[in-house]
């Protein structure tokens, strides 16, 4: 049986989070993998608020350096997770980013496999 095993969301401010972004490369390097580096601004605003909804849903703490949030062809958001965050049984990961230009904003639902 699939089920619900977590929700998530984050709002991030667009000119405070671009701010952050280009006062430091070490800001960029502890929150966004090699992958994510080709994303615009606002793509890694939607990446880094999806990250914190991830957390806010599952609980788990993870390096956000080692978690990609990149887009599909159609660019449909998806995560791609390293091994510290894999601990629910067979994980389904929906992810929903909008932003204007002020606000990005992301939502995480989590599914896993309940085990009886």
């Amino acid at each position: 049986m699939i089920v619900m095993c977590g929700i998530g969301i984050d709002l991030v401010d667009l000119k405070q989070f671009k701010r952050y972004l280009h006062q430091s490369s070490y800001f960029k390097s502890r929150l966004f993998s090699p992958a994510e580096y080709l994303l615009t601004d606002n793509q890694l605003a939607g990446s880094y608020a999806t990250k914190e909804a991830l957390f806010k849903a599952s609980s788990i703490k993870f390096e956000y350096s080692k978690c990609s949030v990149l887009r599909d062809k159609n660019g449909k958001p998806f995560v791609l997770l390293n091994n510290d965050i894999t601990t629910y049984e067979n994980l389904n990961i929906f992810v929903s980013i909008t932003n204007n230009d002020k606000y990005a904003i992301a939502v995480v639902l989590l599914e896993s496999k309940l085990v009886l």
